[in-house]
């Protein structure tokens, strides 16, 4: 799969996601009994599903840097890994708020929307709940840094092909 292609799937898969958050959010009258279980069930299920938006946006933000920064494009080796890991790092982490905070951004919109669907309304509580649902998700991505290896495998083949031409040349 080509760089550009994998860009534009990871970005159209965070929008699709999203998507699926709007149609989910405008259905009217969502409660089934109108009990805190309820709530609480629905809330967490949001929080869920913010959290894996948080994944896919900071997915396709990292995939367009990496496609956009020479330093962090190629697969290295441990050496030229180690030399450039603070840049990396600190790319990786103004990444992260910014998808954070973007993910958080987009549950605001959504709840704003909902004041207009008939039986829903827009809480600061569920944005709140959206945000450390967010917040969890991010913690556990930074400590286990899944997204970032998932992306290194996907780029790493690509890139030994092309040292593979290149040397050819």
């Amino acid at each position: 799969m080509s760089q550009r292609v994998f860009i534009l799937y990871t970005w159209l898969t965070a929008a699709a996601w999203y998507g699926f958050i709007l149609l989910l959010s405008m259905v009217p009258d969502l409660d089934v009994t109108g009990t805190q279980t309820d709530w609480l069930v629905r809330s967490l299920g949001y929080a869920l599903m913010y959290g894996l938006l948080f994944l896919l946006l900071f997915r396709a933000l990292l995939g367009t840097v990496r496609m956009r920064i020479e330093r962090l494009r190629y697969y290295k080796s441990r050496r030229e890994r180690a030399e450039d890991n603070e840049f990396a790092y600190l790319t990786e982490f103004l990444l992260f708020i910014i998808a954070v905070l973007f993910t958080l951004l987009l549950s605001g919109l959504d709840e704003y929307l909902q004041t207009g669907v008939r039986g829903r309304v827009g809480a600061v509580i569920d944005v709140i709940v959206n945000l450390l649902g967010i917040i969890v998700t991010a913690v556990i991505a930074f400590k286990v840094p899944v997204v970032t290896e998932l992306e290194e495998l996907l780029f790493k083949n690509e890139t030994e092909a092309r040292r593979t031409r290149s040397k050819k040349s």
